[in-house]
């Protein structure tokens, strides 16, 4: 499956999901699959009150990134292994 082809459909999964509420997009994916970038807008809605960004909203990004990424490796090792 082409590189753009996996971004859709992970865009395409988040929809109606907290990455839709948090508004989350994942905008790159190396060809070797190795690397995935997301972006996601910083809003006064996702601020501590302090004005800073809240950890929370941090981890969701990450979480989000690394779970994706995992998922497309394991299924390509599986692949790899039968």
């Amino acid at each position: 499956m082409k590189v753009k082809n996996i971004l859709f459909e992970l865009n395409k999964i988040g929809k109606y999901t907290f990455l839709d509420s948090m508004q989350i997009k994942f905008i790159y994916l190396s060809n070797k699959l190795d690397v995935l970038i997301a972006k996601m807008p910083v809003t006064k809605k996702i601020l501590q009150p302090f004005g800073y960004l809240h950890g929370g909203a941090t981890a969701t990004l990450a979480e989000s990134v690394g779970s994706s990424l995992s998922l497309l490796n394991l299924k390509r090792y599986k692949k790899k292994k039968n």
